[in-house]
Protein backbone atom coordinates (compact mmCIF):
# COMPACT_ATOMS: atom_id res chain seq x y z
CA UNK A 1 0.00 0.00 0.00
CA UNK A 2 1.56 3.20 -0.71
CA UNK A 3 2.38 5.82 2.39
CA UNK A 4 0.31 8.77 2.08
CA UNK A 5 1.83 12.42 2.45
CA UNK A 6 0.71 14.65 4.93
CA UNK A 7 -1.30 17.52 3.95
CA UNK A 8 -0.21 20.87 2.93
CA UNK A 9 -1.42 24.38 2.04
CA UNK A 10 -2.86 23.27 -1.33
CA UNK A 11 -4.62 20.43 0.69
CA UNK A 12 -6.25 22.84 2.73
CA UNK A 13 -7.63 24.93 -0.12
CA UNK A 14 -8.76 22.23 -2.60
CA UNK A 15 -10.54 20.73 0.47
CA UNK A 16 -11.78 24.47 1.07
CA UNK A 17 -13.30 24.76 -1.94
CA UNK A 18 -14.35 21.37 -2.08
CA UNK A 19 -16.40 21.93 0.81
CA UNK A 20 -18.02 25.02 -0.63
CA UNK A 21 -19.08 23.70 -3.56
CA UNK A 22 -20.70 20.82 -1.72
CA UNK A 23 -22.57 22.85 1.15
CA UNK A 24 -24.36 24.39 -2.07
CA UNK A 25 -25.58 21.11 -3.09
CA UNK A 26 -27.07 19.99 -0.41
CA UNK A 27 -25.24 16.66 -0.99
CA UNK A 28 -23.76 15.16 1.70
CA UNK A 29 -19.87 15.28 1.85
CA UNK A 30 -18.34 12.17 0.65
CA UNK A 31 -15.95 9.86 2.40
CA UNK A 32 -13.17 10.81 1.13
CA UNK A 33 -13.45 14.26 2.03
CA UNK A 34 -14.60 13.38 5.20
CA UNK A 35 -11.74 11.61 5.64
CA UNK A 36 -9.46 14.64 4.47
CA UNK A 37 -11.38 16.87 6.71
CA UNK A 38 -10.43 14.86 9.78
CA UNK A 39 -6.74 14.90 9.00
CA UNK A 40 -6.34 17.98 8.37
CA UNK A 41 -8.48 19.69 11.69
CA UNK A 42 -6.65 16.78 13.66
CA UNK A 43 -3.09 18.97 14.50
CA UNK A 44 -5.40 21.59 15.63
CA UNK A 45 -7.81 19.76 17.48
CA UNK A 46 -4.44 18.53 19.44
CA UNK A 47 -3.51 21.79 19.95
CA UNK A 48 -7.20 23.11 21.53
CA UNK A 49 -6.85 20.45 23.90
CA UNK A 50 -3.71 21.57 25.37
CA UNK A 51 -4.56 25.16 25.41
CA UNK A 52 -7.77 24.07 27.40
CA UNK A 53 -6.18 21.69 29.41
CA UNK A 54 -3.17 24.37 30.44
CA UNK A 55 -6.12 27.04 31.06
CA UNK A 56 -8.21 24.82 33.55
CA UNK A 57 -5.17 23.64 35.35
CA UNK A 58 -4.37 27.48 35.97
CA UNK A 59 -7.60 28.33 36.52
CA UNK A 60 -7.59 25.89 39.58
CA UNK A 61 -4.61 26.99 40.74
CA UNK A 62 -6.01 30.25 41.20
CA UNK A 63 -9.28 29.37 42.68
CA UNK A 64 -7.25 27.75 45.66
CA UNK A 65 -5.41 30.76 46.46
CA UNK A 66 -1.84 30.94 45.01
CA UNK A 67 -0.54 33.82 43.68
CA UNK A 68 -0.44 34.37 39.30
CA UNK A 69 3.54 32.97 39.27
CA UNK A 70 2.40 30.27 41.64
CA UNK A 71 -0.30 29.33 39.89
CA UNK A 72 1.82 28.65 36.73
CA UNK A 73 3.95 26.72 38.49
CA UNK A 74 1.60 24.23 39.98
CA UNK A 75 -0.20 24.11 36.34
CA UNK A 76 3.32 22.93 35.33
CA UNK A 77 3.61 20.58 38.20
CA UNK A 78 -0.25 18.80 37.61
CA UNK A 79 0.57 18.60 33.86
CA UNK A 80 3.96 17.02 34.09
CA UNK A 81 3.61 13.73 32.34
CA UNK A 82 0.60 14.60 30.13
CA UNK A 83 0.70 14.88 26.63
CA UNK A 84 -0.35 18.62 27.80
CA UNK A 85 2.71 19.25 30.16
CA UNK A 86 4.67 22.47 29.51
CA UNK A 87 6.82 24.81 31.55
CA UNK A 88 5.18 27.61 33.65
CA UNK A 89 6.00 30.12 31.22
CA UNK A 90 3.96 28.15 28.80
CA UNK A 91 1.07 27.57 30.90
CA UNK A 92 0.88 31.04 31.43
CA UNK A 93 0.52 31.96 27.23
CA UNK A 94 -2.00 29.29 27.53
CA UNK A 95 -4.02 31.08 29.97
CA UNK A 96 -3.79 34.52 28.65
CA UNK A 97 -4.41 32.86 25.13
CA UNK A 98 -7.36 31.37 26.38
CA UNK A 99 -8.59 34.91 28.10
CA UNK A 100 -8.19 36.77 25.16
CA UNK A 101 -10.37 34.04 23.34
CA UNK A 102 -13.47 34.52 26.06
CA UNK A 103 -13.16 38.16 25.45
CA UNK A 104 -13.81 38.03 21.89
CA UNK A 105 -16.13 34.95 21.98
CA UNK A 106 -17.57 34.73 25.61
CA UNK A 107 -19.31 31.09 26.34
CA UNK A 108 -22.67 30.92 28.44
CA UNK A 109 -22.34 29.95 31.76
Amino acid sequence: MKKRRKPDESDRVFLGRALLLYAGTGSELPDWGKQALKELLAPQQKANKRLWARWRAVRTARRRGLTWEKAYQAASDELAGTPYAGKAREMKRAYLERQTIARKWPLPE
